[in-house]
């Protein structure tokens, strides 16, 4: 028995994985190619990264939303678990067929109402350029540059190639071969900027200049849901689709009846974990 425990938690914590992934979608930046670090020596002598990162917050609705889904999620598993002792009381099937009903049209219909906008991954490449600058730049240019109202840049130059820092924060170095020029980019809606590559985007805020990793949860105004979300989500109103109709076949087998309806709602609850709070973006 130890050794079955010892098998099960490793492949239930790759399988929560896996599915918080699916959920989140991949970050809505791609991640740094290599060398996009500045380094600088500390007081000690080593070198530290001039980078602090900073968490991206989360709209009110959106975090609200999820709760209640993550709620309802864990309410049906809580039953799931316990349906055995809970006797001959039923779950109600106008309620499992009415939450069923809605989630099959919220899941549906979030691929038409946002299928105009980008995946997570291009969120900072779909950004307006504000301005772009040249990697390779001359011994006699100056070492800073204002680029906006309270964004200094500073370039660290090495072999002709130039790293680029946004006042005392977030940092980006371009790699070998480096590209052409950095484009500055600018979400004007939640203060937000991004060093664009055209092959890694690195963001970072107003004010300290923090590097951001930010999410698709952070960003879901802009962009679609990832596939692995829409995959997920339809596969679990497959899911709660069979268990509906087992329910209401099984009507006669109280347990039986409120095991499936459990299933249905959990199964619910999980898809519209992504689509619910992506859906209302479109109308608030």
């Amino acid at each position: 028995m130890k050794t079955l425990y010892f098998v099960l938690i490793p492949v239930f914590m790759v399988i929560l994985t896996v599915i918080a992934w699916l959920w989140n979608g991949p970050a809505a930046f791609v991640p740094g190619i290599p060398g996009s670090w500045v380094f600088v020596a500390s007081p000690a002598g080593l070198t530290s990264s001039t980078n602090s990162f900073a968490e991206a917050g989360v709209p009110m609705l959106t975090a609200v939303l999820r709760s209640v889904c993550a709620g309802v999620a864990a309410l049906a598993a809580l039953g799931l678990v316990l349906h055995r002792w809970l006797g001959e009381w039923r779950l109600p099937s106008p309620l499992v067929c009415g939450i069923y009903g809605v989630t099959l049209a919220i899941v549906c219909a979030s691929p038409v109402a946002l299928r105009s906008r980008p995946p997570p991954e291009r969120y900072a490449a779909s950004l307006p350029v504000h301005v772009t600058i040249p990697v390779t730049r001359p011994a006699s240019a100056p070492p800073s540059e204002t680029v906006a109202p309270g964004l200094t840049l500073h370039f660290d130059c090495l072999d002709s190639r130039c790293g680029v820092r946004a006042g005392d924060g977030c940092a980006a170095y371009p790699d070998y071969p480096p590209p052409e020029h950095w484009k500055l980019r600018r979400d004007e809606r939640r203060g937000w900027w991004a060093f664009d590559t055209g092959e890694a985007q690195l963001l970072f805020r107003d004010g300290d200049h923090a590097c951001l990793a930010p999410r698709y949860v952070h960003v879901m105004r802009d962009v679609r849901p990832a596939t692995g979300a829409y995959v997920l989500a339809f596969a679990l109103v497959l899911l709660a689709t069979l268990s509906a109709l087992t329910m209401r076949s099984a009507s006669a087998n109280a347990r039986r009846a409120r095991f499936f309806g459990f299933l249905a709602l959990l199964s619910c609850a999980w898809a519209l974990y992504p689509a619910l709070p992506a859906l209302l973006t479109v109308w608030f």
